[in-house]
């Protein structure tokens, strides 16, 4: 999943949680994936639940922050357990592509699915917190990245993300050129994006209709 596909399943959440700080609830439902930009490795921003409600205990002001942050882990999590990747890879209605599509290929095809079906416009927080510290994110990289972000919310499309992306310099490092590159192949071929979210859509409606449960179950046990 990438970061709109994160802050979907939080806004659909959000009622049920009733977070007290908004901004910041939004800004840990993104804070992992900040690591792009931050060039940090994945285990450093992506805690185990466990270290997480650790956390919560010892910063009790951050509530809000680490329910959005527990929901990017679990989302992660949950969509790994529902084998979402498998079955689409599994079930693609090309065969002979089936074993050439690119590792970034769901991520993409899920984040492109949702920002063309459903729009949504929040604003993240700004503000540098201890969490974010021990993850090795710096106060200058936050407030570089929360503000493309909470620009590219103003006008949620992917054209605005690419934007983004190019302001912030990421398309130069190789892990993003690999989603830039599946993602404009998809936005370039209107027929093959048809069909595509035609055979998407079941298995995304699967992963909506039991994420929520699942997530809740996950970040209160």
């Amino acid at each position: 999943m990438l970061f709109y596909s994160h802050v979907i399943v939080a806004n659909r959440l959000e009622q049920i949680l009733m977070p007290r700080d908004l901004k910041d609830y939004y800004l840990g439902a993104i804070a992992p994936d900040i690591r792009y930009y931050a060039r940090l490795p994945r285990e450093t921003t992506h805690l185990p639940l466990e270290k997480i409600q650790e956390m919560e205990i010892n910063y009790p002001s951050l509530k809000s922050f680490i329910l959005g942050y527990k929901i990017h882990i679990a989302s992660e999590n949950i969509i790994a357990a529902l084998k979402i990747d498998e079955k689409i890879r599994s079930q693609f209605p090309i065969s002979i592509l089936k074993n050439k599509l690119p590792a970034q290929f769901v991520s993409v095809l899920i984040e492109y699915y949702y920002l063309e079906t459903e729009k949504i416009y929040i604003e993240c927080g700004t503000d540098l917190n201890p969490i974010l510290g021990v993850m090795g994110i710096t106060q200058q990289v936050l407030s570089e990245v929360t503000f493309e972000i909470n620009d590219f919310f103003k006008d949620p499309t992917f054209q605005s993300a690419i934007r983004g992306v190019n302001k912030l310099g990421l398309a130069g490092g190789s892990n993003v050129q690999k989603y830039l590159r599946v993602a404009n192949r998809l936005n370039d071929n209107k027929l093959a994006k048809f069909l595509l979210f035609a055979f998407t859509q079941k298995h995304i409606k699967f992963f909506d209709a039991n994420a929520s449960k699942l997530i809740l179950e996950a970040i209160n046990s």
